[in-house]
């Protein structure tokens, strides 16, 4: 290895240490303080974000946002067990795909309707429509890097957990009162409720069947990372296609994302029963790692004075897609 090589590699060593060691600071925090880590993260960096001008951590931090937060959605493909799937029913599953694809119309038109960038739309119609914050930067890590990506992943990410956290808080003293089944409470929190840890928290705080079943429920929204996926590289691509002009393209040829087919093989692989459970465990913890590590360079990339710029427009672009969810899980769990 030459001189140069050494110096691009100690480039992106010390923006990479700092966002290792924000991601356990915040680890730390959020253990102790029970709050989201994924918030935490997004604090730390931007309570560092000014201090952070240094041309030497830009390598690092840049890695950190894009290729870790990649490798962190290829690692999420060791989350899925499907054992227990064909419980639901067919009929379940189909609504849960349908009202997937259609939360994330709904965002777009609602995105559109509200002024609000439409890569917004989109992150924040997949984070609320499948896993939250997890599903906010797998989409973010598919979008093309603009200079307002950040921001919009950041302002995806506080709006999606803020908002699915308080209805985890809320759901256990509320739910009772509707006299639902196990079943019925089952399908509304984990149809309703954003991020995993969330359906859990709510899930259990009402019962060990509901949580079952609603960490069930979750599972398929979950699952529906990979289509969504899909269809947005088809849909990227054909948009850059149409904005570019005729010599660019060669540019617009579609490439499949080669760290989708690291998520789909690695899922495929886990399905299957290939990978061992201590494997498959060390795999998650992993991804999750990568994720507040990714999350943490993203925090430390954006400036809180241009986030605050965004205004309340995410949170009610959330509140528009929740209520959305809501209305539809409640009048199918109606006629169950």
């Amino acid at each position: 290895m030459n001189t140069q090589s050494l110096l691009n590699a100690k480039k992106h060593l010390l923006g990479i240490a700092l966002c290792v060691l924000i991601a356990m600071a915040a680890k730390y925090i959020s253990l102790s303080l029970h709050w989201p880590v994924m918030l935490v993260c997004l604090a730390c960096g931007f309570a560092l974000n000014p201090f952070c001008s240094d041309k030497r951590l830009n390598a690092g931090i840049n890695f950190s946002a894009k290729t870790i937060l990649r490798l962190g959605v290829v690692l999420i493909g060791a989350r899925f067990v499907f054992s227990d799937l064909a419980a639901l029913g067919a009929g379940t599953i189909l609504f849960i795909v349908i009202v997937t694809f259609a939360l994330i119309i709904i965002s777009l038109i609602a995105a559109k309707a509200l002024k609000v960038d439409r890569s917004l739309g989109l992150l924040l119609g997949g984070a609320t429509a499948i896993c939250g914050a997890s599903a906010a930067m797998a989409i973010a890590a598919l979008l093309t890097q603009g200079k307002d990506s950040e921001h919009n992943t950041a302002a995806a990410i506080i709006a999606v957990t803020a908002i699915g956290t308080a209805a985890m808080i809320l759901y256990p003293f509320i739910l009772p009162f509707f006299n639902l089944s196990d079943q019925q409470a089952a399908l509304f929190v984990g149809g309703t409720i954003h991020d995993v840890a969330q359906v859990v928290g709510a899930g259990y705080s009402l019962s060990p069947q509901i949580g079952d079943q609603a960490v069930l429920v979750k599972l398929i929204r979950v699952f529906m990372l990979i289509p969504v996926l899909i269809a947005l590289g088809i849909y990227i691509n054909k948009t850059q296609h149409k904005e570019n002009t005729s010599e660019n393209a060669e540019a617009t040829k579609f490439t499949f994302p080669l760290f989708l087919l690291g998520f789909i093989a690695l899922l495929t692989l886990n399905a299957l029963g290939f990978i061992p459970e201590a494997l498959r465990l060390w795999l998650q913890a992993a991804s999750h790692w990568a994720l507040i590590i990714a999350l943490s360079a993203v925090g430390l990339k954006t400036s809180l004075k241009a986030l605050c710029q965004q205004g309340a427009k995410p949170f009610t672009l959330v509140l528009i897609n929740s209520a959305a969810l809501i209305v539809f899980y409640g009048l199918y769990i109606s006629f169950l």
